[in-house]
């Protein structure tokens, strides 16, 4: 939806198991990320990770 808006878009929008992650320009010359998680993939992944590490 962004697209058809004129956004512009920095780059590609990447895929990972755990969601999509992109960059825009906003008109005030700001860099943005807009993420889309995949929380059931993130879920079945999380445990792996030790967070006191």
């Amino acid at each position: 939806m962004l697209k058809k808006v004129g956004v512009e878009f920095l780059g590609e929008i990447e895929e990972f198991d755990y969601g999509k992650s992109g960059w825009i320009m906003e008109p005030n010359g700001y860099k943005i990320e807009l993420r889309k998680h995949n929380y059931a993939a993130y879920d079945k992944i999380k445990g792996d990770v030790n967070a006191s590490s």
